[in-house]
């Protein structure tokens, strides 16, 4: 089916086809074009298996790493109401027919060994990388370990999403040259975007060195720009955001080592624990090096690297791992600033935020701790600091539709006061315009004289180093979403916006959650509330029970229904709706906060693999093994059926033969093995 914008939708010309006509065949044929692994079945059946034999296969050949036998089930369950297999009782096993033998001469099917070794390009088969120009080849032969490791660590907003064709229309808006205005006016006139984002765009077009400011108020495109864009090979593309942006070709010595994505980011994590990647901007480089040929995907979360890219890797230099590296994810990564809920860490970082904030001699330890204390509390940081730009610029994700750029200044004093003769608050402005950025922060150790007021007039948040330490140490019992740190900074009119207010109403939801839990297990532990009511509680009794509570403010009705809501969830599951109004407890509170760390766990990393930590169980005395009855080679259906006929025995066309019916076939045409 084919949708005009989610408005309307109709039948594809397949679609039409198999209605008309009720081909199975012609229905599989279209599902094989557009699924992995749905003819290939038909290749693996050559001798009967089972689900469990092809699932194995179909990790081992192909790479797809299904954690149920759902997806195996599925494409058995078509391709035998096709007639195209049969499933035999007797031996639980999945056979081919004579139908489905002819059926998969027909179609055209992927090689598994193909398939393991990586099917590739025609010039990644080659696995010889197109040389690259002169300019560019000299930035490559110029990178040593110095510049890999000044690199930045993002890649930035890009208009269209990251890709070399939205960077080369991006880029085609500023040839020959464009003035700041005509580039944004083009980006939304074309790509429909915010004036916000196409400024944020040319931003970062810039620190990615593909396009450089010629004049007061001029862009162009850099000459080594022009000269990837005369080859037109994405290639080049990727080595240009190489030599710029940090773990590009590291990201192929990850996958050399590990291929699940979850893997691979703790991978990185563990070998450049200066530069840390965070998952987003890991997708943007899997997604670049994809659409060059220098990796493919293999799954929903598995890449791989190809020889194409094995030789990009050999030809590229890169920065060798300075961190802890290994193929195990088992270990939990040790790095506090990616793991925010390492609160070991994040007290280590309070500590350098203000230990830094006085340190004037080196300004740069100042605005690193900023940066990476904001980055550890959520927001997608890029740590600048050039002379004519501002210090650091964050994007609060609000939304879908809604992203929220700050720029942040940073200033160090070693008495610990920020005076007005430290600030140019013009020079606040300008580079908020520069940078695309909606609102601007002035973070210092302390701020004195007439910068107070000057901030409030301008509605310029200023926050201290103490403050940041406070919020680092408070959240490692209560996390922030990035939505409500920007309210925190700017949800009032008061400089730093309303900051116990957006913490306390945080904490009270998060009380309401642990103390509506432990009332409804106490009561259905409670002998008289068991008689009395079944152990069950309404919002009414659980208000009455907290009133009392010695908080300030005790929970009210709201966020007990908004914690009651939660703890009935289906993936909580930690109390269930009895009636109309009353509840009843399903666990106690530490086998709730284990499911809840469990349901963290998966959300961060999927679900692990089982089938290598199955328990095996010992024999018992009592149980005695069974054997099963010999029975040879399972035998074709075709040649069944074709004795069942001759014999007068009832048999179908098509569909499970009876287990009966195999066995009598057999007896009647026993092997030599058998006879003996």
């Amino acid at each position: 089916m084919t949708a005009d914008q989610g408005a309307s939708a109709e039948l594809t010309p397949g679609a039409v086809r198999f209605l008309e006509t009720g081909d199975a065949e012609y229905l599989i044929a279209v599902i094989h074009s557009h699924t992995r692994l749905i003819g290939e079945v038909l290749l693996l059946l050559e001798e009967g298996k089972t689900h469990d034999e092809l699932n194995k296969l179909a990790e081992d050949r192909y790479g797809l790493l299904w954690t149920t036998r759902d997806q195996i089930r599925r494409r058995t369950v078509w391709l035998r109401a096709a007639g195209l297999i049969d499933l035999w009782k007797g031996s639980n096993k999945i056979v081919i027919t004579e139908q489905g033998r002819v059926f998969c001469s027909h179609l055209a099917l992927y090689d598994p060994d193909v398939i393991r070794n990586g099917a590739e390009t025609d010039a990644a088969v080659n696995a010889v990388p197109d040389a690259p120009g002169p300019l560019l080849a000299k930035e490559l032969d110029l990178l040593d370990n110095t510049s890999l490791a000044g690199r930045k660590n993002q890649i930035g907003y890009i208009a269209g999403g990251t890709s070399a064709e939205a960077i080369r229309k991006l880029i085609d808006f500023t040839t020959p040259s464009v003035k700041w205005e005509e580039f944004v006016s083009r980006c939304t006139a074309h790509l429909e975007v915010k004036p916000s984002s196409a400024e944020q765009s040319l931003l970062s077009l810039i620190a990615l060195g593909l396009v450089e400011q010629t004049g007061l108020n001029t862009f162009a495109p850099t000459r080594v720009t022009l000269e990837w864009l005369s080859t037109d090979r994405t290639l080049d593309l990727l080595r240009i955001l190489h030599c710029r942006i940090s773990t590009i070709g590291e990201v192929l010595l990850g996958l050399t080592h590990v291929g699940v994505t979850g893997k691979l980011h703790r991978w990185l994590i563990d070998a450049y624990p200066k530069s840390p990647i965070k998952r987003p901007e890991l997708a943007k480089r899997l997604a670049l090096l994809q659409e060059a040929d220098l990796i493919e995907q293999v799954g929903h979360t598995r890449h791989r690297i190809t020889r194409l890219g094995t030789a990009f890797l050999d030809a590229t230099p890169i920065i060798p791992p300075t961190g802890r590296v290994s193929g195990d994810d088992s270990a939990a990564s040790p790095h506090a600033f990616e793991e925010p809920n390492h609160a070991h860490g994040l007290i280590l970082l309070a500590r350098e935020v203000v230990e830094a904030a006085t340190d004037s001699a080196n300004h740069k330890r100042f605005e690193r701790a900023v940066a990476d204390s904001f980055r550890a509390l959520g927001l997608d940081i890029d740590w600048i600091g050039n002379s004519g730009a501002t210090d650091v610029c964050a994007v609060f994700w609000i939304s879908p539709r809604e992203r929220r750029t700050v720029t942040i200044e940073v200033k160090t004093d070693s008495g610990g006061v920020v005076s007005e003769k430290d600030i140019d608050f013009k020079t606040l402005e300008e580079h908020r315009v520069r940078h695309g950025a909606d609102r601007v922060i002035l973070v210092g150790p302390g701020f004195g004289g007439r910068v107070p007021a000057r901030a409030t007039s301008d509605r310029i948040p200023l926050v201290t180093a103490q403050e940041i330490a406070d919020w680092l140490v408070r959240s490692t019992s209560t996390r922030l979403l990035p939505r409500e740190i920007f309210q925190l900074l700017f949800g009032s009119d008061q400089p730093t916006g309303d900051v116990e207010g957006v913490w306390a109403t945080v904490e009270r939801r998060l009380d309401a959650v642990r103390r509506v839990g432990q009332a409804l297990w106490e009561s259905g532990n409670d002998p008289t509330d068991i008689a009395y009511n079944q152990g069950r509680l309404s919002v009414r009794d659980l208000w009455r029970m907290l009133k009392t509570s010695t908080v300030a403010s005790p929970i009210n009705q709201e966020e007990i229904e908004q914690a009651i809501g939660f703890l009935t969830s289906p993936v909580v599951a930690a109390a269930e709706k009895v009636k109309h109004d009353e509840y009843s407890a399903c666990a106690s509170l530490p086998i709730v906060a284990a499911r809840l760390r469990s349901l963290a766990d998966v959300i961060e990393n999927g679900i692990p693999q089982r089938t290598a930590h199955r328990a095996t169980v010992p024999s018992t005395v009592r149980a005695r093994a069974v054997p099963a009855p010999r029975m040879g080679p399972t035998p074709a259906s075709h040649l069944v059926r074709a004795w069942a006929a001759a014999t007068g025995r009832p048999v179908s066309r098509a569909g499970r033969l009876p287990a009966n019916l195999i066995a009598d076939y057999q007896a009647a045409h026993p092997t030599p093995h058998d006879e003996d």
